[in-house]
């Protein structure tokens, strides 16, 4: 008869504890480090940035095609401006640097449609300002301004609550007296314009 083999134990191994084990890995060899610094290669060139767009009545402005963004609206509105040769209705509208833009039709008389009104009432009502000192109150840009010096007022002057709303060519003109922050509700007689 052939001896039994002993019997094979039923218990696993034990493991060691963690934090004990043994890494089996070697360590890696540390990389000299460089005594000169490595050239770097050259960057790529950013591409060049495309010119930004802007507002329609901003670009008027800008070429100098008019002299305020409120002139701007008010000749985009009335279809004096053509953008590419096609008609532009918003002033919002964004145009490129390069894109053609042209004004058509008569050139505006008055830096402000209040000129055109105010031209059509003393007109209307035979209304003579010639040599006489008048008082624009709430002038703004200065439309009622420029058609009263047109019609040969000695001298305006230009009261308005707000601030640089009133056009270049009117603020640096010798016959122009211009008041700004002022409130016309709160001005006494004699106040702005002398007796």
């Amino acid at each position: 008869m052939r001896p039994r083999p002993p019997p094979r134990s039923t218990r696993r191994p034990r493991r060691p504890p963690p934090g004990r084990r043994r890494s089996r890995r070697r360590p890696r060899p540390r990389r000299p480090r460089p005594s000169a610094p490595r050239p770097s290669a050259p960057r790529p060139r950013r591409p060049e940035p495309t010119p930004a767009r802007r507002r329609l009545d901003h670009e008027l402005v800008r070429r100098g095609l008019v002299a305020s963004r409120e002139r701007a609206r008010q000749e985009i509105v009335a279809g004096r401006v053509t953008v590419g040769g096609a008609p532009a209705d918003k002033p919002a509208r964004l145009v490129d640097a390069g894109e053609p833009i042209a004004l058509v039709g008569p050139a505006a008389r008055f830096v402000s449609r209040g000129g055109e009104k105010l031209d059509a009432a003393l007109e209307r009502f035979e209304v003579d300002v010639a040599g006489r000192r008048a008082l624009d109150a709430g002038a703004s840009t200065g439309g009622f301004t420029d058609c009263l010096l047109q019609r040969g007022a000695a001298s305006v002057v230009a009261v308005d609550v707000g601030y640089g709303q009133i056009h270049e060519r009117l603020r640096h003109d010798p016959r122009v007296e211009v008041r700004e922050r002022v409130n016309v509700r709160m001005l006494r007689s004699g106040a702005v314009v002398p007796a």
